[in-house]
């Protein structure tokens, strides 16, 4: 999206927000909000006023080649969902929904199920019916998912498969077992996945942050790595709480697929923040460094069913606000062929 400024007669252009896929149509609040229809992407993108406009957030996704967007003065956004043949609203202040996922990536060889853990939570406080999870409106030709719920204590399945449940308010959650099931070769980093419920006759859809309620997804003809990976902050809460300028976190790590040359890295999922990164493989009972730290750590041949460890230190360099759904570290591992084999996240802020 592009701004065409009135200061100066009209001759500077900014850019505002990327990462659209033929945006149709453009609305703006009353809080100078721009709101986007992203046609081919099949959703409905905020770009927010505070800090620049350099922060896009998808408010809502699931919809067929939407084309046009309206607000009114209440914040509701209308949208031309155009395939679907309707006209949608996503309502302000409306019963708010939010999703996350665990592990981030899964790679998997076609003819076995690659499962991921999902948790929807309703902070509104209206109870929320028809909860349910799906693919986006066009997924990877070939590409299935079937979901189930699942007692969060101890992940067993509970229910019955593929069946809409209700979502209490108040921060009531529910946890989800996702099965992914592909008939031909899938490379899909950060699918967005559709959480959605309704209110009363209102739909209500968890919006998309990538790394947070999206998958990297990969599926292969032949057998590849499939690297299981969790992070774990001192305060354990999923956040590192950067003070004094500096912070840490812990990486642990499973193969479960075939062995493979693997590179882990660190990134910050393309958003500009104020910090630093080094890493290093580490002694798993003392959580020492086994060299010193650096920008990548290699695994030369990281083995099936081996489970190496890591540490991660941060060091800020400017104020980082409380933002967990865009203020992230990103823990990646990469095979050979420089193809994602696992990733896992925190959120960072500084004290």
């Amino acid at each position: 999206m592009k701004e065409i400024l009135a200061a100066g007669g009209y001759v500077t252009v900014n850019t505002l927000g990327s990462g659209f896929n033929t945006p149709n149509g453009v609305a703006i609040d009353g809080n100078d909000n721009v709101f986007v229809a992203d046609t081919y992407n099949n959703s409905v993108k905020e770009i927010i006023a505070a800090g620049g406009y350099t922060t896009v957030n998808t408010l809502a996704d699931g919809f067929f080649l939407p084309t046009a967007v309206a607000v009114d003065g209440n914040g509701d956004v209308f949208v031309a969902d155009t395939f679907n043949n309707a006209v949608k609203e996503i309502q302000a202040g409306q019963a708010a929904l939010a999703a996350s996922v665990l592990p981030d990536s899964r790679s998997v060889q076609l003819g076995k199920p690659a499962t991921i853990f999902a948790t929807m939570i309703n902070s509104g406080t209206s109870n929320l019916s028809g909860c349910q999870v799906s693919l986006p409106a066009l997924p990877p030709s070939g590409l299935t998912l079937n979901y189930q719920t699942t007692n969060p204590t101890t992940n067993a399945v509970t229910g019955t498969p593929n069946t809409p449940v209700t979502i209490i308010g108040n921060n009531g959650s529910q946890s989800f077992v996702l099965g992914f099931t592909g008939t031909q070769a899938v490379t899909a980093p950060g699918l967005p996945l559709n959480f959605n419920c309704m209110s009363g006759n209102v739909f209500v859809e968890a919006p998309v942050f990538s790394g947070v309620d999206t998958v990297d997804l990969f599926m292969s003809a032949t057998p590849v790595a499939d690297v299981i990976a969790l992070a774990a902050t001192a305060t354990n809460d999923g956040t590192v709480h950067i003070s004094g300028g500096s912070g840490s976190f812990a990486v642990a790590s499973d193969n479960i697929g075939a062995p493979a040359v693997i590179t882990a890295t660190i990134d910050y999922n393309g958003a500009a923040l104020p910090v630093s990164a080094t890493t290093c493989q580490s002694n798993p009972m003392t959580g020492g460094c086994l060299a010193s730290p650096a920008s990548t750590v290699s695994i030369g041949n990281f083995a099936t069913g081996t489970t190496p460890t890591f540490a991660v230190y941060l060091t800020a360099t400017g104020a980082i606000p409380f933002h967990p759904a865009n203020s992230r570290v990103y823990f990646r591992f990469f095979d050979s062929t420089g193809t994602e084999r696992g990733a896992t996240s925190v959120a960072i802020t500084t004290d």
